[in-house]
């Protein structure tokens, strides 16, 4: 597992995808995300940079949300299952008169023209939350009253967001109980509320009339919803009786909730500032509101209403946010401020719903039932309880793996921490694939034990599907397909902290790690049936033993394909995958492709040349900025494949010009192997797409005719390949 000297932020690339800091969204770089480059390509989003301007993220989001977004949820529905509001108490509230003070909604009306109304949305919002505990007789309103709104704007303190500086945004809280905790940050955000930009005053109200009606307990009419309806549409809901609201509407009433909302941005920060499961919201549009849900699967939003004509659903809404516990906004109920030890808690789930989030992560706990063989004593099975003491790599994106990484301390039955710092890798994996957890184990099986040094030391591992989390899209009562849902596992893996590849110290170590990586990585394939499929230099890793010697690891397996005894095909066509820079140039240019290990022999081809031209060795430091020279792989798809054809091209000059920026400590690499694969990739290109004659019989894809193998590989480095003591081991491999 990953292991970083660098501290972690959310504005900061490094920690916040695993990448540079020259993939930091508030740079100059244009780079854009996987999620925009690629339509159908699946890749690894960890590793990439976030879209410098608003626009672009609308774009990201769209492509990465509009196909698993659920709109018109029922409001009841909604808060019932989501926040845990009884529903016979929501029929309550809506039952009541409860109405909206004139002066305040005309402030916010005011407001409205001059960009000036979320202090006065507070105001009416506290007073519609007193009306409705008033209306109710709550005489357990202790909840209620200690919930409090941050205005960030009106407090002139704007809250930081990785994608914009602007801050339309409201936060719904527990009130803290230290003054030095009454700034909030995104990791102790109940809800969030955004405010959507106001249009110009001459799209107001037409024909003097209101807003169309909604119903709240009218037939669904089907919750799922394509790409172009999610974000192009709102169908109209009819009144109680079925009636179509035959009333004027605003300019722009057709336009779905979330259509240009940064709420799914903010969604996205608030996931990856902490470990939690989900994160609500409302979105206000003028006087229009929708209640929000968002998780590693989908979205999902209610139908929405307008709060100046039915004032009580906003008091449901806002009443049952009030009430909502720490486990139903979706806080990870394993992660506490400190650990939880009591002859009741030795299941390592303690009754933890009084506790409030954890603002900063590092320095918290998580804490799992189970036992470690290698910590355990004759005293009773204790929970697995770890410190954490750096975010390595925070979750990035919206819908999909989310990993982190972070690097913590094993707590240890005497009470005392490990002396030795581990990697706790926390990700949600696709139930389509092979568990990455199920993949290392297999690995450890089938390979020979003096190999099991280069793959993942995996000491603890958790998986918790989304009916062991009781994930509230689960009583929703979606419409859920093959097409706009994806099934996955929050998996936690707890292992070996490990070193960067440009940590290794010298050219000699450099060499050495990468060449193990190569060797276990056709290993895997040939007596493991895996192929990883993800290679970048994130995932060659380093592990340093006592006497000074280096060795490679080849980590991240979560997008690995068995193949062989499974009954799958190398040639089988799927999506496209891998980290975007490293990406073989076969895998830019198709949208679907079967992943053959030439694929990630190119792959490695690239790792060697970025290493060449961004590390420093003997500082153990890697370059901040990425060079020109390489800039293309890390912006659009046909940058990136117009400057990997340039590179394997026999066009002399972009070659040397490539080479001339080359760092000195690589300067003898370039000879010895660097140029020879470069080579090696042209030729077999080159007889594959050019030089064949349409009379010739066709050359096998796969290996470009034997050409590309690993035997060839290897051969053009002048390395001859370890065998494992396996006889025959490379029998057949030309």
């Amino acid at each position: 597992m990953a292991a970083s000297d660098h501290d972690s932020s959310c504005s900061c690339s490094t920690c916040s995808s695993g990448s540079f800091h020259y993939f930091d969204s508030n740079s100059k770089s244009t780079g854009k995300t996987k999620a925009n480059i690629l339509d159908n390509h699946e890749v690894d989003d960890e590793d990439l940079p976030e879209t410098p301007v608003m626009k672009s993220m609308y774009a990201r989001l769209e492509k990465e949300i509009g196909r698993c977004q659920h709109n018109n949820i029922q409001l009841l529905d909604f808060v019932h299952h989501v926040w845990g509001l009884d529903k016979s108490v929501g029929r309550q509230i809506l039952s009541k008169p409860i109405p909206l003070d004139p002066y305040q909604l005309g402030m916010y009306t005011d407001g409205l023209r001059c960009g000036r109304f979320q202090d006065h949305f507070v105001v009416l919002a506290d007073a519609l939350v007193k009306a409705a505990v008033v209306e109710l007789g709550d005489s357990n309103s202790d909840d209620v009253t200690t919930n409090v709104f941050w205005d960030a704007k009106a407090r002139d303190k704007p809250i930081k967001h990785r994608d914009t500086d602007s801050n339309p945004v409201v936060f719904n809280l527990w009130k803290p109980t230290q003054p030095q905790e009454l700034e909030p940050d995104w990791s102790v955000a109940k809800h969030i509320i955004e405010f959507k930009p106001v249009p110009d005053t001459k799209q107001t109200v037409q024909a003097g009339s209101s807003h169309p009606e909604p119903s709240i307990d009218a037939p669904k009419k089907g919750s799922t919803s394509t790409l172009k309806r999610s974000f192009d549409s709102v169908n109209d809901a009819g009144d109680e009786d079925g009636r179509a609201a035959k009333k004027a509407r605003l300019i722009g009433d057709d336009i779905a909730p979330l259509k240009y909302s940064h709420l799914p941005s903010y969604a996205s920060q608030a996931l990856a500032s902490t470990s939690r499961y989900w994160v609500t919201g409302l979105i206000f549009d003028s006087f229009k509101v929708t209640a929000c849900y968002f998780d590693r699967f989908l979205v999902t939003s209610t139908t929405p209403f307008y709060f100046d004509e039915n004032p009580e659903r906003l008091a449901l809404v806002l009443y049952a946010m009030a009430k909502c516990d720490r486990m139903h906004a979706g806080f990870d109920p394993r992660l506490h401020r400190q650990p939880y030890l009591s002859p009741q808690t030795t299941t390592g789930e303690p009754n933890c719903q009084q506790e409030l989030p954890v603002k900063d992560i590092v320095g918290s706990f998580f804490q799992y039932p189970g036992s470690i063989d290698s910590v355990v004593s004759s005293q009773p099975a204790l929970p697995v309880i770890f410190k954490v003491c750096e975010v390595i790599r925070r979750p990035y994106g919206l819908v999909g793996r989310g990993g982190a990484v972070y690097k913590v301390r094993l707590r240890l039955p005497s009470g005392a921490l490990s002396e030795e710092a581990l990697a706790y890798k926390l990700s949600w994996a696709s139930k389509k694939r092979p568990s990455e957890i199920d993949i290392v184990r297999l690995l450890k099986e089938r390979l020979p034990s003096e190999s099991h040094v280069h793959f993942p030391d995996l000491i603890f591992t958790t998986s918790f599907t989304a009916e062991d989390l009781h994930l509230p899209w689960l009583r929703l009562g979606l419409n859920l397909t093959s097409d706009n849902h994806e099934e996955r596992v929050q998996e936690g893996m707890l292992g070996r902290l490990y070193g960067k590849l440009w940590e290794v110290g010298s050219i000699e170590n450099f060499k050495k790690v990468w060449l193990d990586c190569v060797e276990c990585h056709f290993l895997a394939l040939k007596m493991g049936k895996v192929l990883h499929r993800d290679l970048s230099e994130n995932n060659l890793m380093i592990r340093v033993f006592g006497d000074g010697v280096v060795k490679g690891v080849l980590n991240d397996w979560d997008m690995a394909k068995l193949v062989g005894d499974q009954g799958k095909s190398l040639s089988e066509s799927e999506q496209c995958t891998g980290t975007f820079p490293f990406m073989a140039l076969d895998l830019l240019e198709r949208e679907t492709s079967p992943h053959w290990l030439r694929h990630d022999l190119e792959s490695f081809f690239y790792i060697l040349l970025w290493a060449a031209i961004h590390y420093n060795l003997a500082a153990k430091t890697r370059d901040e900025k990425v060079h020109p020279a390489l800039e293309a792989w890390t912006t659009d798809l046909k940058s990136n494949t117009e400057r990997k054809i340039q590179i394997l091209s026999r066009r002399p000059i972009p070659v040397q010009m490539l080479y001339s920026c080359v760092k000195p400590e690589f300067a003898d690499l370039v000879q010895e192997w660097i140029d020879p694969l470069r080579r090696l990739f042209m030729s077999a290109q080159d007889a594959y797409y050019i030089t064949q004659e349409p009379s010739d019989s066709p050359l096998d894809e796969e290996t470009y005719g034997g050409k590309l193998t690993f035997k060839t590989f290897m051969a053009a480095i002048s390395v001859t390949p370890r065998t494992w003591g396996i006889p025959g081991f490379l029998d057949g491999e030309d």
